[in-house]
Protein backbone atom coordinates (compact mmCIF):
# COMPACT_ATOMS: atom_id res chain seq x y z
CA UNK A 1 0.00 0.00 0.00
CA UNK A 2 2.98 2.31 0.82
CA UNK A 3 4.35 1.75 -2.61
CA UNK A 4 0.77 3.65 -4.33
CA UNK A 5 0.53 5.72 -2.05
CA UNK A 6 4.37 6.93 -3.12
CA UNK A 7 2.98 6.43 -7.11
CA UNK A 8 -0.32 8.21 -6.74
CA UNK A 9 -0.25 12.29 -8.04
CA UNK A 10 -1.42 14.61 -5.08
CA UNK A 11 -4.59 14.68 -6.35
CA UNK A 12 -5.23 11.21 -6.01
CA UNK A 13 -3.69 11.37 -2.58
CA UNK A 14 -5.75 14.19 -1.22
CA UNK A 15 -9.07 12.02 -2.16
CA UNK A 16 -7.31 9.16 -0.55
CA UNK A 17 -7.35 11.55 2.42
CA UNK A 18 -4.62 10.97 5.31
CA UNK A 19 -5.14 7.30 5.96
CA UNK A 20 -3.22 4.64 3.25
CA UNK A 21 -5.81 1.92 3.92
CA UNK A 22 -6.98 0.18 0.54
CA UNK A 23 -10.29 0.88 1.09
CA UNK A 24 -9.55 4.55 0.87
CA UNK A 25 -7.71 4.08 -2.28
CA UNK A 26 -10.72 2.46 -3.70
CA UNK A 27 -12.97 5.18 -2.88
CA UNK A 28 -10.62 7.40 -4.33
CA UNK A 29 -10.58 5.18 -7.63
CA UNK A 30 -13.66 5.78 -7.70
CA UNK A 31 -14.05 9.44 -7.16
CA UNK A 32 -11.92 9.64 -10.19
CA UNK A 33 -13.46 7.24 -12.56
CA UNK A 34 -15.69 10.08 -14.23
CA UNK A 35 -13.36 13.03 -14.69
CA UNK A 36 -11.28 10.23 -16.27
CA UNK A 37 -14.35 9.23 -18.13
CA UNK A 38 -14.30 5.53 -17.09
CA UNK A 39 -18.02 4.12 -17.35
CA UNK A 40 -19.08 2.26 -14.13
CA UNK A 41 -19.53 -0.66 -16.67
CA UNK A 42 -15.83 -0.69 -17.31
CA UNK A 43 -15.29 -0.15 -13.38
CA UNK A 44 -17.34 -3.14 -12.48
CA UNK A 45 -15.34 -5.77 -14.99
CA UNK A 46 -12.01 -4.51 -14.09
CA UNK A 47 -13.08 -5.46 -10.61
CA UNK A 48 -14.61 -8.72 -11.34
CA UNK A 49 -11.00 -9.56 -13.50
CA UNK A 50 -9.27 -7.77 -10.48
CA UNK A 51 -10.76 -7.82 -7.90
CA UNK A 52 -11.19 -4.16 -6.08
CA UNK A 53 -7.77 -3.35 -4.95
CA UNK A 54 -6.63 -4.49 -8.20
CA UNK A 55 -9.08 -2.11 -9.95
CA UNK A 56 -8.69 0.98 -8.17
CA UNK A 57 -4.27 0.23 -8.70
CA UNK A 58 -5.76 0.57 -12.67
CA UNK A 59 -7.51 3.60 -11.82
CA UNK A 60 -4.01 5.12 -9.61
CA UNK A 61 -1.83 4.61 -12.89
CA UNK A 62 -3.94 5.53 -15.75
CA UNK A 63 -5.01 8.75 -13.19
CA UNK A 64 -1.32 9.77 -12.61
CA UNK A 65 0.29 8.65 -15.95
CA UNK A 66 -2.71 11.14 -17.47
CA UNK A 67 -1.54 14.14 -15.57
CA UNK A 68 2.08 13.39 -16.54
CA UNK A 69 1.08 13.62 -20.19
CA UNK A 70 1.75 10.06 -20.81
CA UNK A 71 -1.51 8.86 -21.51
CA UNK A 72 -3.89 10.98 -23.64
CA UNK A 73 -6.96 8.83 -23.80
CA UNK A 74 -7.20 7.30 -20.08
CA UNK A 75 -10.61 5.60 -20.85
CA UNK A 76 -9.05 3.15 -24.15
CA UNK A 77 -5.52 2.75 -21.62
CA UNK A 78 -7.38 1.57 -18.07
CA UNK A 79 -9.55 -0.72 -20.60
CA UNK A 80 -6.50 -2.29 -21.95
CA UNK A 81 -5.11 -2.94 -18.31
CA UNK A 82 -7.79 -4.80 -17.61
CA UNK A 83 -7.61 -6.55 -20.96
CA UNK A 84 -3.92 -7.64 -19.77
CA UNK A 85 -5.08 -8.77 -16.75
CA UNK A 86 -7.91 -10.89 -18.13
CA UNK A 87 -4.85 -12.68 -20.15
CA UNK A 88 -2.39 -12.63 -17.52
CA UNK A 89 -0.07 -9.94 -18.76
CA UNK A 90 -0.55 -6.84 -16.68
CA UNK A 91 2.42 -6.43 -14.57
CA UNK A 92 0.80 -4.10 -12.13
CA UNK A 93 3.68 -4.00 -9.74
CA UNK A 94 6.26 -2.78 -12.92
CA UNK A 95 3.56 0.17 -13.90
CA UNK A 96 3.11 1.70 -9.64
CA UNK A 97 7.13 0.97 -9.30
CA UNK A 98 7.55 2.75 -12.93
CA UNK A 99 6.16 5.85 -11.61
CA UNK A 100 8.03 5.74 -8.51
CA UNK A 101 11.08 5.39 -10.40
CA UNK A 102 10.12 8.27 -13.14
CA UNK A 103 9.60 10.78 -9.27
CA UNK A 104 13.14 9.94 -8.46
CA UNK A 105 14.59 10.03 -11.77
CA UNK A 106 12.98 13.49 -12.27
CA UNK A 107 13.68 14.70 -8.48
CA UNK A 108 9.66 15.49 -8.28
CA UNK A 109 8.71 17.12 -5.36
CA UNK A 110 6.22 14.69 -3.85
CA UNK A 111 4.59 17.28 -1.54
CA UNK A 112 4.43 20.28 -4.31
CA UNK A 113 3.66 20.43 -8.02
CA UNK A 114 2.73 17.94 -10.27
CA UNK A 115 4.11 17.93 -13.65
CA UNK A 116 2.29 20.49 -15.74
CA UNK A 117 -0.21 21.29 -13.26
CA UNK A 118 0.61 24.73 -10.63
CA UNK A 119 0.60 25.50 -7.15
CA UNK A 120 1.88 23.90 -3.99
CA UNK A 121 -0.15 21.71 -2.04
CA UNK A 122 1.04 21.18 1.37
CA UNK A 123 0.16 17.77 3.54
CA UNK A 124 -0.17 18.03 7.48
Amino acid sequence: MRAAWNAASDRFRSLMGECEEPAHLVSAAKDSLRRLGISGFQWDEARQILGDYGAALCVLVTERRHRLGQVQAARPYFQAMACRALRGQLALHRSIFGLIWHDSLNHAPRQGQEAGHGGLLQRA
